[in-house]
């Protein structure tokens, strides 16, 4: 229903570590599992941007995913998360009001990808898990909403006009909001096409982005959009080459495969007439599936389209209800996730006082 177009990309937990590892000057790296993943750093992010605990947080986030794989929604899509810039740029909603946002769990370590000890702290490329975990997320959304596109908006003016025109697109903080935030960073600040050396001031986001990939001292990382698609594409059973949509081998569709093999070759009436009923019952859950999902994309589409004439009915009628609900002072809200709730009832956005 709201007509969010663009995806935005941040990340947690960045703070945790490097505070931990300047104390502790000799320290590597906070205590890790194989994927980079700490629970302590994921619990105090989650916590922050969900507001659990804290007294007024201007942070939030749709989507919260830890480098183990773990997917936590805390926001529906529904609803305005003060994701990009909080409340206060570009307006009061700012990129908010036509984005979804997600937070990667970050690693910070005093170290290379390969385990060799560093004396600067690098942020650790985000891993093969966590992305995998993120293109899972993507592509049930856009079973949803089927609006999500790669379009890459390397700057800020590409971000604004990419909103202006509902084109859709996907960025990080970094490209909007440089030099006071360098989020999600590491392989994502190297542009879709491009290789960067670990360590170069693009990978570290020195210099504003898509500046600097050489001069790095560890060894050279593809781009994390590249990465990302890729394994998008695989999972929508698209061939990169061709842009051709080829029909993913389903357990569903083995299991009428083998059915209809066994069916072939089988000499016994009975039998014959058993697996004959079984693979229609199969076939016939497949077909109610298929239509269950078109018809949440069809719905999806209409309430698009209804929301898009909202404000000109609002006018029309002459209710300044909308114009209030999108002028009203954000200074005080305090919620779960820092987030607009929207009241199905009236079409507008609420701002909720809930601390829980």
């Amino acid at each position: 229903i709201r007509p969010w177009t663009l995806v935005a990309f941040h990340c947690l937990g960045s703070s945790y570590d490097t505070g931990t590892l300047r104390k502790h000057r000799g320290l590597i790296s906070v205590p890790t599992d194989e994927n980079g993943h700490n629970p302590i750093r994921w619990n105090v992010g989650v916590r922050y941007l969900t507001a659990w605990g804290v007294s007024q947080s201007y942070g939030g986030m749709h989507f919260g995913i830890s480098r183990k794989g773990d997917y936590l929604a805390s926001v529906d899509l529904n609803d305005i998360a003060y994701v990009t810039a909080g409340t206060r740029a570009f307006g009061n909603y700012g990129f908010n009001a036509s984005s979804i946002g997600f937070e990667l769990e970050a690693h910070e370590a005093r170290k290379y990808p390969d385990g060799t000890k560093t004396s600067r702290i690098y942020r650790q490329p985000y891993p093969d898990r966590q992305l995998l975990c993120l293109a899972v997320a993507l592509r049930k959304i856009n079973s949803w909403r089927p609006v999500i596109n790669f379009t890459y908006l390397a700057t800020g003016q590409e971000v604004i006009a990419a909103r202006n025109a509902k084109s859709g697109g996907m960025f990080q903080h970094f490209t909007i909001a440089y030099p006071s935030r360098t989020d999600p960073g590491a392989q994502f600040n190297i542009p879709p096409g491009q290789k960067a050396s670990f360590g170069s001031p693009m990978w570290n986001g020195e210099g504003g982005p898509n500046v600097g990939s050489s001069r790095g001292n560890g060894p050279v990382m593809r781009s994390g959009w590249d990465q990302l698609e890729e394994i998008y594409n695989k999972l929508r059973g698209v061939n990169p080459a061709t842009e051709v949509f080829q029909k993913p081998v389903t357990p569903t569709a083995l299991a009428l495969a083998k059915a209809t093999s066994l069916i072939a070759r089988s000499s016994n009436p009975g039998q014959s007439a058993a697996l004959r009923r079984g693979r229609n019952a199969v076939a016939a859950l497949s077909r109610s599936e298929g239509m269950q999902g078109q018809t949440r994309r069809e719905m999806y589409s209409r309430a698009a389209a209804n929301n898009a004439s909202l404000a000109g009915l609002l006018a029309k009628a002459g209710n300044t209800a909308g114009i209030i609900a999108q002028r009203f002072d954000l200074s005080g809200i305090r919620g779960v996730a820092g987030a607009e709730l929207y009241d199905y009832e009236t079409g507008l956005w609420k701002k909720s006082d809930e601390t829980s």
